[in-house]
């Protein structure tokens, strides 16, 4: 027992010798980014077994050597921790390295790879994001296919410009465009909205009741003189409070799906 200890003893000051004493540099905080210095400290849960290093490293005392990686299919460096003779815990490197060296105040749930490297797991590459923050850094560093890239996209960037130039007119609908363009009614909607295939300098249709009265003027010139601006903007109005629709029915006299498609902003699937 003696024996092992020592031995244990000895490979922790192997690694350590070249850093300030762990007690002193307080993890993280005292590493000095100028010096790059590479800290290693004791994995939580696993102090007797592993050591983790600033610079991406993992080093089992019992072995005393450097743990190998794997690769994932999504390309991230994967480790496996081992107690009794088991994997107890398996995980992303960047993860433990984020964990040991990289402050998280914010309480974030994400380790976000700052130059777009997934093999690059030096702490200074490390930062706790969220989920967005994850997905708008990989859109910003072109690591996401987006748009025409995807191999999966029906669209090319001039269909959907086309999309949005024809709806604007108030001539097509969106029943129109689904049929012109062999996509379904959500994925429409979505683009009309800017929810899809984003873009910056484009202004969404708004749902207002002057718009609603623009196209069904093109549309419906009958069921337009059904309804002014002022109903149309109750039924608006009303929905935003969780009125129930049958209840706006019965005000304006009228059916709950007539009410429903207003809300829509369509009538007989033309608008």
């Amino acid at each position: 027992m003696n024996k092992e200890n020592s031995q244990t003893e000895r490979s922790q000051n192997d690694i350590t010798k070249n850093t300030v004493n762990s007690s002193e540099q307080k993890g993280w905080r005292d590493i000095d980014d100028k010096k790059d210095t590479e800290i290693w400290e004791p994995i939580p849960g696993f102090e007797d077994r592993y050591l983790i290093s600033s610079h991406g490293k993992i080093k089992s005392l019992y072995w005393n050597k450097i743990l190998k990686i794997r690769i994932s299919n999504t390309g991230y460096a994967l480790t496996e921790l081992w107690r009794n003779q088991k994997v107890e815990l398996r995980g992303g490197l960047h993860r433990f390295v984020a964990q040991s060296f990289v402050p998280n105040r914010e309480n974030k749930p994400q380790v976000n790879h700052k130059d777009g490297n997934k093999l690059n797991n030096h702490y200074l590459n490390l930062e706790w994001v969220t989920d967005i923050e994850n997905k708008s850094h990989a859109v910003s560093m072109g690591l996401t296919a987006r748009g025409e890239r995807n191999r999966g996209a029906k669209l090319s960037l001039s269909d959907v410009k086309a999309i949005r130039d024809e709806f604007l007119t108030g001539k097509t609908s969106v029943n129109m465009l689904c049929d012109k363009y062999k996509i379904g009614e959500l994925a429409v909607r979505r683009i009309l909205t800017n929810k899809k295939w984003f873009d910056i300098e484009y202004v969404p249709f708004l749902l207002t009741a002057k718009n609603i009265l623009k196209r069904w003027e093109c549309f419906n010139k009958k069921y337009y003189k059904k309804f002014n601006e002022k109903q149309i903007h109750y039924v608006l109005q009303e929905k935003s409070k969780s009125t129930p629709l049958m209840k706006i029915a019965k005000t304006l006299n009228t059916t709950r799906q007539t009410i429903a498609r207003i809300i829509k902003n369509e009538y007989n699937r033309t608008l």
